[in-house]
């Protein structure tokens, strides 16, 4: 159990993190939640329907489409949360439907897993790599945005960069 829970809490704990659009405590509430349901039920997984991973996101989908409709449900009036889905970075309705094909399920788990180690980083780190790689912007556009001088802002992404590397080739 332990070696799973090593192998595959990064890359859920990216997955959900994703879907949750960054709330760590839902996050981590969810993967927690879907380590007990898999330690429950893993004489149930049929390699046969489909690889491990895809089986835990399938249960971490299931368990955000229920904190969903809780906080729909719970929440009705309040006018900030009249709108639930669109705090999530995957609607309910889609999330319900999304298939994870195994061609596609390589994909997604290589996403989840550099968020999950995007999400390990420190603030200033993630948000030059967030402005370099995410928003496209250049390195001028970067100091700018940070307050910084440009040397500092690319002294700032080198060292992000290398400790990005060293987190993501940490686990391999």
């Amino acid at each position: 159990m332990g070696r799973l829970y090593e192998r595959y809490f990064e890359p859920l704990y990216g997955f959900v993190f994703c879907r949750v659009n960054g709330s760590r405590e839902i996050a981590e509430d969810i993967t927690q939640y879907v380590f007990l349901t898999m330690v429950r039920n893993l004489h149930t997984f049929q390699a046969s329907k489909g690889n491990f991973y895809g089986w835990l996101c399938g249960i971490a989908r299931h368990r955000i489409a229920d904190a969903l409709r809780f906080q729909r449900k719970h929440e009705p009036l309040a006018a900030e949360s009249a709108d639930v889905e669109a705090q999530y970075a995957v609607p309910l309705s889609r999330m319900e439907r999304q298939l994870l094909p195994d061609e596609i399920l390589a994909n997604k788990e290589l996403q989840s897993y550099v968020a999950g180690v995007l999400a390990r980083l420190p603030d200033h780190y993630r948000q030059a790599l967030s402005a370099k790689y995410i928003e496209d912007l250049d390195v001028n556009a970067i100091a700018q945005k940070m307050g910084l001088s440009e040397k500092a802002a690319e002294s700032l992404l080198t060292r992000a960069r290398n400790f990005f590397r060293k987190e993501f080739q940490k686990d391999d």
